[in-house]
């Protein structure tokens, strides 16, 4: 009998931390995450996104709509920030994000993570209060 395959051992151990610190950095920047359909299928990096808790009911308001309707009455809200784990060749590696721009690899890659979560929030809070006196 064989034991369990360590490669597969890894990458679940890595995928639980990784969302781990992502709900409780969401939780913290008072964000919500998406897992779209694809979401850990054949070909997906791992693919989320993050949205403002009202720009998140507001899409899914939409969906519900859509079911009701067989069409989106809407314009859904674009998402604060897209993250999955991609190097710099934009392979699938769980030790990266976002094509390679988050190194996951140091003792502080929660810290790294959640700086450059909030560096997006921050940028969608400025790009929404310059639109909005426009």
């Amino acid at each position: 009998m064989r034991g369990p395959d360590m490669k597969d051992i890894t990458f679940r151990t890595q995928y639980s931390l990784q969302q781990l610190a992502l709900s409780s950095i969401c939780e913290d920047l008072g964000l919500r995450i998406f897992y779209p359909d694809y979401h850990q299928k054949k070909g997906d990096a791992n693919t989320i996104l993050l949205y403002f808790e009202e720009d998140y009911n507001f899409n899914a308001d939409l969906d519900q709509q859509e079911k009701k309707l067989g069409y989106v009455p809407g314009k859904y809200k674009q998402a604060v920030c897209f993250l999955e784990n991609t190097d710099v060749n934009n392979r699938f590696d769980m030790r990266f994000m976002n094509h390679g721009s988050l190194d996951l690899r140091t003792p502080d890659w929660k810290k790294k993570l959640r700086t450059y979560i909030k560096e997006r929030v921050d940028l969608c809070l400025k790009m929404r209060k310059e639109k909005a006196t426009d």
